[in-house]
């Protein structure tokens, strides 16, 4: 517990849509549905307060996707569908260290979708498959794409076609 608790609507708060939320240390970060945004929130002495923003706006996607991780102190990663990017940045000072072309994910007539993205050992680790939901239809196949984002690239990518959804 600390300075500020206990907590009511009245000290909480608000955010729109379906977000993601990912914490560290004693920050947290809110990933905004309606606009490609991290907001950092850190607690402290006297409760929760936003300290920082970074916006992903001028890499075309529309939102916060799915595909996120903290590798460590100063390197975080988000993957966006579309277009299909991920792009690395630093959580402490909310600036953008780098990009990673995904082009090779890929596929006509379907939108990728990323999700439960993990890190180990430094590398990250990105599923994916691809969906078009207008047409109801699953693209027969999966993928795991391993990334280093201290070198901005692509490790190793594999493709599993005995199944459409991981």
């Amino acid at each position: 517990s600390f300075a500020g608790g206990p907590f009511t609507n009245e000290s909480a708060i608000e955010l729109p849509g379906n977000g993601v939320l990912m914490a560290h240390g004693k920050d947290f970060f809110v990933g905004l549905a309606e606009e490609p945004t991290w907001v950092r929130y850190s607690v402290g002495e006297s409760g929760v307060k936003e300290t920082g923003r970074l916006s992903f706006l001028n890499y075309g996607p529309q939102y916060i996707d799915f595909g996120n991780a903290i590798v460590d102190d100063e390197t975080a990663l988000s993957v966006f569908s579309d277009p299909a990017l991920a792009v690395v940045w630093n959580p402490k000072t909310m600036q953008i260290i780098g990009e990673v072309e995904l082009g090779s994910l890929a596929r006509d007539g379907y939108e990728l979708e990323v999700w439960t993205t993990i890190t180990r050992n430094g590398l990250v680790y990105i599923p994916g498959r691809w969906s078009d939901w207008d047409g109801s239809r699953i693209y027969p196949e999966v993928s795991l794409t391993i990334l280093d984002p201290k070198k901005l690239a692509v490790v190793k990518s594999v493709h599993d076609a005995r199944c459409a959804s991981g």
